[in-house]
């Protein structure tokens, strides 16, 4: 598969849940949307140049956002062709979860973090405090996304499982004649 061909095969195939992508037509893609990231990025800062409020509707975010219509389903169709369910990305939630349930420790660091820069000087006790608030209320959600990405990392590696070997994603295909397996 060319790198043309795996972009039109993935804006294609933008509702397609239930066949495979293999690894080519994966990172393919991949490429094609860090470039658009980096040609819209570029043109986002020469727009906006030395803006003093940021914000988080920008061109090249805006074409991130929208890129996900064909991400989701290649990803899912990636997975099926590594001999995965689709339902594994689901694990990409956890961290969402948690830092939910942690939103009262989020909230307690933003607080400290106030008053911590309402001081002129603060002192030792005062950084170490803050640091222990920073940790408790994103350590926990960095403990569950590093290892989940991780592993959604992997499985995009793996090599194509036919389904003579147990894949009852892929088409339905026979062992080669050869006796190469």
């Amino acid at each position: 598969m060319t790198f043309a061909g795996a972009i039109k095969s993935v804006f294609t195939r933008w509702n397609d849940y239930r066949g495979v992508s293999d690894r080519r037509e994966y990172w393919y893609f991949t490429l094609f949307a860090t470039l658009v990231g980096m040609v819209c990025g570029t043109l986002d800062s020469l727009i906006a140049g030395r803006q003093s409020s940021p914000t988080i509707f920008t061109l090249s975010n805006l074409v991130q956002i929208a890129l996900y219509i064909w991400v989701i389903p290649m990803m899912v169709r990636r997975f099926h062709d590594a001999g995965f369910s689709g339902y594994w990305l689901l694990l990409s939630l956890v961290p969402i979860i948690v830092a939910v349930i942690q939103s009262r420790a989020i909230l307690l660091f933003v607080d400290t973090f106030m008053v911590y820069a309402t001081v002129a000087e603060p002192t030792k006790a005062q950084d170490l405090m803050l640091l222990d608030r920073f940790g408790a209320a994103f350590g926990v959600v960095l403990l569950t996304f590093i290892p989940i990405q991780i592993f959604l990392f992997v499985v995009t590696l793996l090599k194509s499982k036919p389904s003579w070997r147990g894949n009852r994603f892929a088409p339905v295909t026979q062992p080669p004649a050869d006796g190469w397996v």
